[in-house]
C-alpha cells in the first residue's frame, strides 16, 4: 500500500508553495515584501515603471489567514 496510511491518502496542504523555481521566497520585513512585489511586477511585465500596483499581504508573514494589509505602491518609489 504505497502512499497510503490506514487506507486513506494524505491530503495536500492548502498552503501555497512559497518557491519560485528552486528559490525560497521567504520575506523578513515589510519593506522587503514591497520591494520584491515591485521587482516581480516589473520583471514579469505585469506593470511598467511609474505604474501603481496594489500589494496585499498578511502580517505576520508565513501564517495562513493573516491577510490584513493593503498598500498602493508607485513603482520607482519603493
Amino acid at each position: 500500500m504505497s502512499g497510503r496510511s490506514g487506507g486513506r491518502t494524505k491530503a495536500r496542504s492548502s498552503r501555497p508553495d512559497r518557491r519560485r523555481g528552486n528559490r525560497r521566497m521567504d520575506v523578513h520585513s515589510y519593506e522587503e515584501m514591497v520591494e520584491r512585489a515591485a521587482a516581480m511586477a516589473l520583471s514579469e511585465e505585469f506593470a511598467q515603471p511609474a505604474d501603481q500596483i496594489v500589494v496585499v499581504a498578511g502580517i505576520p508573514f508565513g501564517q495562513a489567514g493573516t491577510t490584513n494589509n493593503l498598500r498602493v505602491v508607485q513603482l520607482g518609489r519603493t
